[in-house]
Parts: structure tokens; C-alpha cells; sequence
């Protein structure tokens, strides 16, 4: 799943025209509507709130032009926020670093946040920190022992993906150690599985919670991604124990996946509910309840 720009210039025209036609409606919200138009909604919504600049631009290059140079992000140069973000440097180091850090938990969270609060209000790339933020909610991780996991998470796994491939942004949060720790996959091995990780990838993740998979696709999902662990001694903390993985086989949501296979079987699994068409549904609505309409058409 990628971001379509012509169904998301179609979504977003869909519902700007809607908020258009309400100026024709009952009198009590005519006064409201009648200053709604499609550029003023599309920036409500693809921003952080209408800034000067941002109503100024719109108005120059146009509505399509605009969202198009947003799903863009690195076309906008951006690069006054390097400046705006030298305070946290922190948030470049990579989790070897971060552990080595004095007082590293509060430091990373400092960090986090701060820098969360600068881009919503100072970056020109305003859709692409507004994804951040989506998927950042959507693949949520929490806890204090991993805050100093939580940096490498915002910015390799959801950041680094949060305008492109669904599977791989799916992929780079269940490999991160936030992740693994977060819903405990670091501890899911073949002699005693733990489906916590399982059942919110299907619940929560990917499909929802009315996506048609049952307990035992659950209980098979967690066997696929036994031996997915955390090790301090590769870089990015992600390894493979080969050694705790079920190699028996699995059914899930209908496919078999053979014995005897390592890691391909939580590769497997990904690929096949981000496929399914559960997932496009689900994932499609909750994008179109925060950047269309609180209560989208169907037909989107």
C-alpha cells in the first residue's frame, strides 16, 4: 500500500466540495460554512493549522500543486529547520550511542518531544509531520525502559516510511527493538510463544479487529515470528534466533507456510495481511477519518 496522490487529491476534493455545499444548507450553518472553501479545508486538515505562509502559498501555486508538492516532501526545502533542530542532537545517534548516554531515558524523551513540537510549528513540510505523527499513534510503542529505542523507531522506522510502502513501514516497526520490547516478540520463542505482538499486528496494525482472522490465526502469527529477538551486538539491534524459532508448519488466514523456514515465516505473514483486503479497508478509513472527514463516504 502507497499514498496515491490521485485518491488522495479525489478524497480530499470530495470533501472540501462537501463542506462547500453546506453554505446551501439549513440556515443555522450557513454563517459557518460560507467561509469554508477547499483550500482552507485541505489546510486544516494536511496541517498543523493554517500558518500565514502556508495560506499565501496555496493561494499562489493553487490546491493540486500544493498537495502534490506535500506528498513531495523532499522537493521543499526544509533546510531551516536544521538549525530549529540542533538542540536535540541526540535524536541522530544510534542505540549504542543512546544507551551510553548519562540520564539517557530523560534525555531521549526531552529530545522527542521537543523536537515533535518544532517541526509541527516551524516545518514547511507539514503532511509529512502529520504522517509521522499518524503512524507514529497507529504503531504506537510506550514504556520508559525503551525511551532510549523510541528515537531509533520515530526516525528509521516510522519517519523513514511514513509517506511510502505500507509493508515496509509494517516490516521496519515489527524488526525495531521498540517494538519487540514494546509488545514482548523479544521474548516469543518456540517452547513458550507470546502472542501479544501476534494479535495486535492483525487487531490494531493491519486488519482490525473485525478483519475476519480467528484465535488460531492469532496463535499461528506469533509462531511465525518466534526467535525475532533483540541483541545488542548488531547494529540496529534486531537478530534472528534461529534457535527459538517453530520451524513447524503454520496456516494463517487460509495459507500454509512450509516446515523447516526461519525467518521467512514473519516476512511471509507480513506480506499476506498487507495484502488482505481487511487491511486495505481498515487502514484506508482511519486515513480518511484524519485527513478527509470525521465521517468519510464509503465510497472512499
Amino acid at each position: 500500500m502507497t499514498v496515491s496522490r490521485r485518491h488522495f487529491l479525489q478524497a480530499m476534493g470530495i470533501a472540501a466540495a462537501g463542506a462547500t455545499m453546506l453554505q446551501w444548507g439549513a440556515p443555522g450553518v450557513q454563517a459557518q460554512a460560507a467561509t469554508s472553501d477547499p483550500n482552507l479545508h485541505l489546510l486544516n486538515r494536511l496541517t498543523y493549522g493554517p500558518r500565514p505562509e502556508d495560506v499565501a502559498r496555496i493561494h499562489a501555486i493553487g490546491y493540486e500543486a500544493f498537495l502534490d508538492e506535500q506528498l513531495n516532501p523532499e522537493q521543499i526545502d526544509d533546510s531551516h529547520m536544521d538549525s530549529i533542530l540542533l538542540p536535540f542532537g541526540l535524536l541522530k545517534l544510534d542505540r549504542h550511542a543512546l544507551y551510553g548516554l548519562d540520564d539517557a531515558y530523560f534525555r531521549s524523551y526531552q529530545a522527542l518531544i521537543g523536537a515533535m513540537i518544532s517541526r509541527a510549528v516551524y516545518s514547511k513540510r507539514q503532511l509529512l509531520e502529520r504522517m509521522v505523527e499518524f503512524w507514529a499513534d497507529h504503531f504506537n510503542v510506550a514504556g520508559d525502559d525503551s525511551k532510549p529505542d523510541q528515537v531509533g523507531y520515530q526516525r528509521d522506522a516510522i519517519r523513514a516510511n511514513a509517506l511510502g510502502n505500507f509493508r515496509a513501514l509494517v516490516l521496519a516497526t515489527a524488526r525495531h527493538p521498540a517494538m519487540l520490547y514494546y509488545l514482548d516478540n523479544a521474548y516469543n520463542i518456540a517452547e513458550h510463544p507470546n502472542e501479544n505482538y501476534a494479535r495486535e499486528l492483525l487487531e490494531l496494525h493491519t486488519m482490525g479487529v473485525d478483519g475476519g482472522y480467528t484465535e488460531e490465526d492469532v496463535k499461528n502469527v506469533a509462531r511465525a515470528f518466534t526467535g525475532w529477538t533483540v541483541h545488542d551486538s548488531t547494529a540496529d539491534g534486531f537478530y534472528f534466533d534461529k534457535d527459538n524459532h517453530d520451524t513447524a508448519a503454520k496456516t494463517i488466514l487460509g495459507h500454509t507456510l512450509p516446515t523447516d523456514r526461519g525467518i521467512e515465516d514473519g516476512l511471509h505473514v507480513i506480506g499476506l495481511i498487507c495484502a488482505h483486503p481487511s487491511t486495505a479497508q481498515f487502514i484506508s478509513r482511519k486515513l480518511c477519518v484524519r485527513f478527509v472527514s470525521d465521517d468519510p463516504p464509503q465510497s472512499l
